[in-house]
């Protein structure tokens, strides 16, 4: 068995081997291989030798010209860019200070500041995930409502559920004047609607309530997966903040990998999952909210795995533990 081991001197790399199995035992090779330029190529300069034997050098050009690497680099980059927009190459120096994207907050000062963009991004697609009463749907709303007072833009609601509630939605304090509500008849039409509201650019914000419902209809499910690098490409530049709203999958699932939003994941770049932790009561025993736990699961903006905690309180309208 060989055993392969390298140290630098000077210009070149040497190598020593050691081994039983081409050359006779106890006898130490030296490979030394020196790397130089001529006429804008890249040769490297190869050198055998042990204390009893020495094998004349060889030369090989194993480099393309810098010329030649530079035309496959911008080649390369220039595709990606055709296909996926002009954002999503960036140099590494520049990881450290990217800037805040546009956002819409979301009412929680807690979750803000855990998303690492201050909120909910437009120009990009956000998870919210969770079981019922984990306050993924009051988190939703608010986003909804605090976009509304941003900017004079109505917002959209898909509700592939059929459960939308106008008596919640405005107690968490939507308008209902400027809300679009749509009730897609079928999860292809709710693809179709979904891209073609982020396209018109008179949308703030677009939550689509159903990637649970959505992923019953295995057709649509595919057409959502075929249509994602569209709906990137229809979003960057677009000052429209996508939500889709979905339910924890089994962890034998997301092992094997074949949780139904593997695919929307790929392309998010916000996911955050909530969970109950507890319901909040008031001396007399009336309930008056609950905490929630909020995870990170992904952004282009944090690092994944925090996590922080939020208390909805409600009475009328809905507030922010802080808020309220």
């Amino acid at each position: 068995m060989a055993r392969l081991t390298a140290n630098r001197t000077f210009d070149a790399m040497v190598l020593h081997l050691s081994t039983t199995c081409f050359f006779p035992p106890g006898v130490r090779w030296r490979i030394t291989m020196v790397p130089f330029s001529f006429d804008n190529r890249t040769f490297v300069l190869y050198c055998v030798s042990s204390s009893t034997s020495f094998y004349p050098f060889f030369w090989q050009d194993f480099l393309m010209t810098r010329s030649r690497r530079q035309q496959r680099l911008d080649q390369a980059v220039a595709l990606l860019r055709q296909q996926y927009g002009e954002g999503i190459l960036r140099r590494a120096s520049e990881l450290g200070r990217v800037a805040v994207p546009p956002h819409i907050r979301t009412g929680f000062a807690e979750l803000d500041a855990l998303t690492g963009c201050a909120g909910i991004p437009l120009d990009g697609l956000t998870i919210l995930s969770g079981r019922t009463t984990s306050g993924k749907l009051t988190v939703a709303y608010k986003v909804l409502a605090n976009a509304q007072a941003s900017r004079p833009l109505p917002v959209a609601l898909l509700d592939l559920t059929q459960s939308s509630d106008p008596d919640y939605l405005t107690r968490c304090g939507v308008g209902l004047p400027s809300l679009l509500l749509l009730r897609p008849r079928s999860g292809v039409e709710a693809v179709n609607l979904l891209l073609e509201l982020v396209q018109s650019r008179q949308v703030q914000v677009v939550l689509m309530d159903g990637l649970p419902d959505l992923g019953t209809d295995r057709s649509a499910l595919r057409h959502l997966n075929r249509s994602l690098p569209a709906l990137q490409r229809l979003l960057h530049g677009s000052g429209c903040g996508v939500l889709l709203l979905d339910e924890p999958h089994p962890p034998w699932l997301r092992w094997l990998g074949w949780q139904r939003s593997a695919g929307v994941e790929q392309w998010a770049a916000l996911h955050l999952s909530l969970e109950r932790e507890r319901w909040l009561m008031r001396d007399d025993d009336q309930l008056h909210g609950y905490q929630a736990r909020v995870r990170l699961h992904k952004s282009r903006w944090a690092r994944r795995g925090a996590t922080a905690s939020l208390g909805i309180h409600f009475n009328g309208t809905v507030h922010a533990a802080r808020t309220w």
